[in-house]
């Protein structure tokens, strides 16, 4: 597996993680007795978008379809977007600190895919590198 592929499949399995989490919480919830309409407050929608993105792009990234890697940037975006505004309507630290954190790793994983992407490109546009030459140092052909 090349480097876009193996950060795809992490941030699919990072965006497995956010779904089972939502799907822990929504499910307590409901045991609690809440209803349903109250559970998808603003923050929670977004995080739930972020992690259906993130889980969509390991996938594509697992069965090499093209647009997974705007699919792990769009989830880092919207992990940014809910980072961002916790922060700025004056959460509580202890509330928003796992997001940045994951943040942190969504972003750094989609510049790896986007790295990759770029080094396969321009693979396939100037050759590997690996020009033959004779023993002289000009080109053999």
């Amino acid at each position: 597996m090349d480097q876009g592929k193996i950060c795809g499949v992490i941030i699919g399995l990072m965006g497995g993680w956010l779904l089972w989490g939502a799907w822990s919480a929504v499910s307590q919830q409901l045991q609690l007795g809440s209803n349903f309409a109250d559970i998808f407050d603003p923050a929670f929608s977004i995080r739930v978008m972020a992690a259906i993105a993130a889980f969509v792009a390991g996938i594509a990234a697992l069965i090499e379809l093209k647009g997974g890697a705007w699919l792990a940037g769009i989830a880092a975006f919207l992990m940014g977007v809910l980072t961002i505004s916790m922060i700025a309507l004056g959460a509580d630290k202890s509330l928003w600190q796992d997001e940045i954190i994951i943040l942190f790793i969504m972003t750094a994983l989609f510049l790896g895919i986007m790295v990759a992407r770029g080094q396969s490109l321009t693979e396939a546009v100037m050759g590997d590198g690996t020009d033959e030459m004779d023993a002289a140092g000009e080109d053999a052909s």
